[in-house]
């Protein structure tokens, strides 16, 4: 009996050992959103206070919003993020869907070969493909265009990955008696093995969403065009504008302001999200 008890009891302390460590992440987590948060409600004169404040004394309200809105045209930036973003997800989940069913449910010559030719590049670094795009997408005549920054983000070799993984899962039998049927290759893939990837497409478009709303360094290549600017490069241009002043509080209000969506896209769909991430890849 007390071998029970103190096995029960060690068995307890475990638990409430883990919920405290992942207390302790969690808040270290989130402090930076906090901070950026409370940051962006603060005067100027409470930015740069000794010891720091984690709540302003003299709440400034939505001041800091309105000024940002004033110097900047964060209207315009957000409809070209939401433009590009929504354009990169959709062909993201279009050709990363078809290529995972071609490598999941088709055998054809060298299929493996190219499969693992797909995952290698995966370790290139995006950094190295920067000049050859810029040449390419130049010698086309698309810099600063919207096709410059939708384009290069139309396939993902991980997209495909994952993809393909959760398509495994999927039973052969069933394509078979679809085949069987008289269904075409396409209709399958679209009324068949599409609506039996819900989860896993909700994962990849949220990755997808959020690598495009968040990329600044190839936007900031090939855009030039202030009309054309999404928010991660209108707020370096906001910066450069506001460099002679305090201007930490407002950058922090762009911050928060361009962070919201994501969030918001996250919470809408947190629950596909973690199944899609719990079934991929399961046999």
């Amino acid at each position: 009996m007390s071998t029970r008890l103190l096995q029960r009891g060690i068995l307890l302390a475990g638990v409430l050992a883990g919920c405290v460590l992942l207390g302790l992440l969690l808040i270290v987590m989130l402090f930076p959103l906090y901070w950026m948060v409370m940051t962006s409600f603060k005067p100027a004169s409470e930015v740069v206070t000794n010891p720091p404040l984690l709540f302003p004394r003299q709440f400034a309200g939505l001041e800091n919003y309105r000024e940002v809105i004033r110097r900047v045209p964060v209207a315009q930036f957000y409809g070209n993020s939401l433009y590009i973003a929504a354009a990169r997800t959709l062909g993201t989940l279009f050709t990363c869907s078809l290529a995972g069913y071609i490598f999941a449910k088709f055998d054809f010559f060298a299929k493996r070969v190219l499969f693992i030719g797909l995952l290698a590049t995966m370790m290139v670094p995006s950094s190295v493909t920067l000049v050859p795009y810029f040449i390419l997408f130049k010698d086309l005549g698309l810099l600063d265009t919207y096709w410059a920054v939708i384009v290069p983000g139309l396939a993902s070799a991980s997209g495909i990955f994952l993809v393909r993984q959760f398509m495994e899962t999927i039973p052969n039998e069933l394509i078979s008696a679809a085949r069987i049927d008289g269904c075409g290759e396409f209709r399958i893939y679209a009324q068949i093995v599409m609506p039996l990837c819900k989860p896993v497409l909700s994962v990849l478009a949220v990755f997808a969403f959020m690598n495009s709303w968040n990329d600044f360094l190839w936007p900031m290549l090939v855009l030039r065009q202030k009309g054309l600017l999404t928010l991660p490069v209108g707020l370096i241009l906001f910066v450069s504008l506001s460099a002679k002043e305090q201007w930490a509080n407002l950058a922090m209000a762009f911050s928060t302001m361009m962070v919201l969506p994501i969030v918001l896209i996250f919470l809408l769909a947190q629950r596909q999200f973690v199944e899609g991430i719990a079934l991929t890849g399961l046999r």
